[in-house]
């Protein structure tokens, strides 16, 4: 499912000795989260907004009666998913009601993609040999079918987050909370080939660390170690 581009559904049902199931209620239902394994191929990559990531849709697709063949088609809107860098799944359930009342349902993944350019991230991080070991970061860019594509001027900026925690008083109660500030450790432009990734390196101490990569149309990945 590509972004803009409704989806429709479609639907055939027949009763069990075989005639078509028609005159039957019909409705369906999805729900969209971000895609734990985007592109199988690059498993060891890692997309998307992990700052952020995309907040779990719930959708429901209505409702419809099958016409004469047993047949019928829901449409999964795309305004209703909107828009985010975060390649993501829909599982689409379709339910047939017999004339009792009972439904039947069945179900498929559907990949959306709302973005034609998704960029992912590898993280190499080396052996400690007492100093700071060296970091290396692989940067890939896909396009919505998960083929390598060229994405030259993508900008990134690697940063340190640190964390501190502190206790107050508040209504007569002592509470904590942890926030972080961030220092900007090193950032620039990489112009990503289509058969080669782009590659940095950086030795890093020990601590918390998100490397922010943006590309054009729209492409970001926010990746934390």
């Amino acid at each position: 499912m590509a972004g803009g581009q409704d989806t429709v559904v479609n639907i055939a049902a027949r009763f069990l000795y075989g005639a078509a199931g028609s005159g039957l209620q019909t409705q369906g239902e999805a729900r969209v989260r971000v895609d734990p394994n985007p592109f199988p191929q690059f498993a060891e990559f890692r997309w998307g907004d992990e700052k952020a990531p995309f907040a779990e849709k719930f959708m429901e697709l209505g409702s419809t009666v099958t016409d004469g063949d047993g047949k019928a088609t829901l449409t999964i809107p795309a305004s209703e998913i909107g828009d985010t860098p975060d390649p993501l799944v829909a599982a689409v359930t379709a339910s047939v009601f017999e004339p009792g009342g009972r439904p039947v349902r069945e179900g498929f993944n559907l990949k959306v993609r709302t973005r034609p350019l998704y960029l992912g991230v590898k993280i190499d991080e080396g052996q400690a040999t007492g100093r700071d070991p060296p970091v290396s970061f692989d940067i890939i860019a896909v396009n919505a079918a998960g083929q390598r594509v060229a994405a030259n001027g993508v900008s990134y900026t690697l940063i340190s987050e640190n964390w501190d925690s502190d206790w107050f008083l508040q209504d007569g109660k002592w509470q904590w909370r942890r926030t972080s500030r961030d220092a900007i450790v090193m950032k620039g432009d990489v112009n990503i080939a289509a058969g080669q990734p782009g590659r940095l390196t950086r030795r890093l101490g020990w601590g918390d660390y998100r490397l922010e990569v943006t590309g054009p149309d729209g492409a970001r990945t926010v990746t934390r170690f």
